[in-house]
């Protein structure tokens, strides 16, 4: 008896020490899985944020040919501008004023986000900044994070109103913005 309650427990141990090794296998082989995957969606959002990138230079370069137009009729009076003739105005805005506005692709973000998979980033931070992308995205703030910037002599988008004028809008520094490369948080490639 004493010899098969030995043998018994061997086979025990050994079953248990098994099943511990294949859970560490598992749980390694998981771990890899979810790495090689953060790593894919890190590549796609590069590869995204570049073109918008490329994107916002475009749209930048389009704007900046309405500015000089935009500066003619800023600096009219309100009877200046009242007396100007449609082929005036149509010679102002000639080629047609049109205004580009920055509209990024963000498929990857939104998929991950709407996936409920943000897990998969193991960078916490970055977890949070997606998870906001898309609101920051749709409701921009109008000033820069530093205050209101004065209309006159600025970048600033005015829109003409009664007794004046009105700020609705910035437009951002390009050296700022478009110069700058996508942050190294999305090119680090997790473990």
């Amino acid at each position: 008896m004493p010899r098969r309650s030995t043998e018994l427990l061997q086979e025990f141990i050994v079953i248990v020490i098994g099943v511990f090794v294949a859970l560490a296998a598992e749980s390694w082989w998981s771990e890899r899985e979810d790495r090689r995957i953060e790593r894919e969606i890190r590549e796609d959002m590069v590869a995204e944020f570049e073109a918008n990138i490329r994107i916002l230079e475009a749209d930048l370069a389009a704007n900046e040919g309405a500015r000089p137009r935009m500066a003619i009729l800023e600096g009219l009076s309100s009877e200046a501008l009242m007396a100007l003739t449609d082929e005036q105005m149509t010679g102002i805005f000639s080629p047609p004023f049109d205004w580009s506005g920055f509209d990024p692709a963000m498929g990857t973000v939104q998929a991950l986000v709407e996936s409920g998979n943000l897990a998969v980033v193991s960078d916490r931070e970055m977890r949070l900044g997606l998870a906001r992308w898309t609101g920051l995205l749709e409701n921009p703030p109008l000033q820069p994070p530093g205050g209101p910037v004065p209309a006159a002599g600025s970048d600033a988008l005015i829109r003409p109103g009664s007794g004046g004028r009105t700020v609705v809008g910035q437009r951002t520094t390009r050296a700022a913005d478009t110069s700058q490369s996508v942050p190294d948080t999305f090119r680090h490639h997790g473990g």
